[in-house]
């Protein structure tokens, strides 16, 4: 039993294992940092409460694609879609699925493997970047069925109550909104990809002609501009077996799978139609493919060059107008642009520009 005295301010204290004089002060200080222990441990269950409701609301959206993965393959093997190209579609649709399960997936075992951290800075920091990373995900791969698009909202929703909660722990991120960051620019903060695009020249007209760079560093392509760079004409195709590649002037890229002779088909979010065109008397050049938009604009690739790779030639729009695209010998380096209005010479980028820049 421990007996107290005041003396100013010291308390004397004694029982069978210790004794000593402790000031008011030191035993409130005592006192303050077991309720903050207290405190660390309830917020420490809660970061871990919140990490298991982000993991069981990605584990819903990787069954949700699952399930949808399911019954495109029994629609597919019951033979109620006989169209090739749509079925090719389908089969584009289910790779694309996968791929976002295995991302997914990625991401959990992460979080799994990862929490508990020695302190709630570290929870926090491994729980926020997991969640922006998930909440890119969970809407660039949403739209497939509602059933994948509820699951989607929802594990959108968790995410930002995850950031909510690590904000007490991270002042940064204190009123951060995920669904703004996703319209960032020029960095976009799910990806941490960084974006920049810059009009250089304008000619003016009816049909205004245009050299526009951009800068794409999660794009990893090798540009006559430098790494990461394009230009409005930087447009390629490129030969691999059986599939296509295009790389477009903003730095994506998409792939065009062969189904029959001559026909390409599309990734599943394009409408696009990737041909061989017939050979035509009146052509200027010989074109190995053509790539046709919705709105009718059509890419005229040339014969394969350095590393099977296809330049642009022309681009043709519905009304007759086109631009020629001319080329050092290497096919590589573009020198000149001429617009041409009903196939008569208007306007042009030469080369003396584009070397300069």
């Amino acid at each position: 039993m421990a007996n107290g005295r005041r003396g100013g301010n010291v308390i004397s204290t004694s029982s069978s294992s210790n004794s000593g004089n402790y000031t008011i002060e030191e035993l409130q200080a005592q006192l303050e940092e077991v309720e903050r222990e207290i405190e660390r441990n309830g917020q420490s269950d809660a970061l871990l409460a919140e990490a298991e409701r982000l993991k069981e609301a990605i584990e819903e959206l990787m069954q949700a694609k699952k399930d949808e993965i399911a019954a495109i393959e029994e629609a597919i093997e019951q033979g109620m879609y006989l169209d090739k190209v749509y079925r090719a579609r389908l089969e584009e649709r289910i790779n694309e699925l996968r791929a976002y399960i295995s991302l997914l997936g990625t991401i959990r075992d992460t979080i799994h493997d990862s929490l508990p951290m020695s302190n709630n800075h570290e929870t926090a920091s491994v729980l926020a970047l997991a969640a922006e990373k998930v909440f890119g995900i969970a809407t660039s791969g949403s739209n497939f069925s509602p059933r994948v698009e509820n699951a989607a909202n929802r594990l959108k929703n968790v995410t930002q109550g995850v950031v909510n909660s690590a904000s007490h722990y991270l002042p940064a991120l204190a009123g951060f909104c995920l669904t703004a960051a996703q319209a960032g620019d020029p960095i976009t903060i799910t990806t941490g990809n960084f974006y920049y695009t810059k009009e250089d020249m304008l000619i003016p007209g009816r049909y205004p002609l245009t050299f526009t760079r951009t800068y794409n560093a999660l794009g990893g392509r090798e540009g006559v501009l430098g790494h990461g760079w394009s230009h409005s004409f930087d447009i390629r195709l490129y030969q691999n077996e059986n599939n296509l590649h295009i790389t477009f002037a903003d730095g994506h890229a998409e792939q065009y799978s062969r189904i029959e002779e001559g026909f390409y088909v599309a990734p599943l979010d394009r409408k696009n139609t990737l041909i061989v065109p017939k050979k035509n008397e009146q052509d200027e050049q010989d074109y190995a493919y053509d790539l046709i938009l919705p709105d009718g604009i059509r890419y005229r690739f040339g014969q394969p060059g350095e590393s099977n790779t296809c330049p642009l030639l022309r681009i043709d729009d519905p009304n007759g107008n086109g631009t020629n695209l001319e080329y050092e010998a290497n096919g590589v380096l573009l020198t000149k642009a001429t617009y041409l209005l009903n196939n008569q010479w208007r306007q042009k980028i030469s080369n003396k520009y584009l070397k300069r820049n």
